[in-house]
């Protein structure tokens, strides 16, 4: 039983429900995870607006994947990992490329460095050091990306 009631979409507002329209058009559905947020209109407006600011960033689709996919999985998020991982498989990862990247190992050396780079940010809290900067560097990232 969920601890916080999802909100659904008759019982959304209207800046909520553009917010999930704009999901079901998207995926097909809108996920738990917003219809939870949503108990604060605020949050999942700050975060749908957050994501959509992201993909306009220099980071790629699949870049984007590797992080959350880390991430989550470092979280022992498996609501996360199940998701990001339909997501990567859309952005052109493989089954075997998604399980080496949530074990973190991928085999490409370039999205090796960016699951190292985030796995060093979650492990230090942001705190990381000047070594694990120049490694992502000399990988090819910048310091947008980063």
């Amino acid at each position: 039983m969920p601890r916080l009631p999802v909100i659904e979409k008759d019982q959304a507002g209207e800046d909520v429900k553009a917010i999930y329209e704009r999901y079901e058009k998207g995926i097909g559905k809108v996920p738990n995870i917003f219809k939870g947020m949503a108990n604060s209109p605020a949050a999942v407006q700050g975060y749908n607006d957050l994501a959509k600011t992201l993909k306009h960033g220099s980071l790629s689709a699949k870049d984007h994947e590797l992080v959350y996919l880390t991430t989550s999985e470092m979280n022992h998020c498996h609501y996360c990992v199940s998701a990001h991982s339909q997501v990567a498989k859309s952005v052109g990862f493989s089954d075997d490329e998604i399980l080496g990247i949530r074990r973190g190992e991928p085999t490409d050396p370039k999205q090796r460095a960016l699951v190292d780079f985030t796995r060093r940010v979650i492990e230090t809290k942001g705190f990381v050091e000047d070594e694990d900067l120049n490694k992502v560097r000399e990988a090819g990232y910048s310091d947008a990306q980063i």
